[in-house]
């Protein structure tokens, strides 16, 4: 008689957020892993020539990438890496979901498969990230 055992594995989701946008993205990682979600954020990935090596490989792995951005104004605001990390998860078809401060916050460009939502729903988000895996 042969018995399986079933790996279950969370869903990944791949964390992006400007340093000083720290404490807000702690609260967001947090909120998501309990919601059941493997959270891999871009200050636990190697810094150097591998970084954009390193950033598309957590991307493919992951099932979407969510963004922190307390201010997304303009996009002067916006750190260079947050932009290629957009790019590289736009370009890997992945879903995108931007968290912001203010619900009236609106991002100064778009892409697709981009959400831009307050913080104040992330609930929602978790719940759809952990039903859609």
């Amino acid at each position: 008689m042969t018995t399986r055992t079933m790996v279950t594995t969370r869903p990944e989701v791949f964390l992006s957020f400007a340093m000083s946008d720290r404490e807000m993205a702690d609260e967001v990682a947090s909120d998501l892993s309990r919601a059941g979600l493997d959270v891999v954020r871009v200050d636990e990935l190697g810094t150097g020539s591998e970084y954009t090596d390193t950033v598309r490989s957590a991307l493919r792995r992951s099932a979407a990438m969510v963004v922190v951005l307390s201010d997304a104004s303009s996009a002067h605001d916006i750190p260079a890496g947050i932009l290629f990390e957009i790019g590289a998860a736009a370009g890997a078809g992945k879903p995108i979901y931007v968290i912001v401060q203010k619900s009236t916050a609106k991002l100064p460009f778009s892409v697709p498969n981009l959400q831009v939502l307050p913080i104040t729903r992330l609930d929602e988000v978790a719940r759809q990230l952990s039903q859609a895996a």
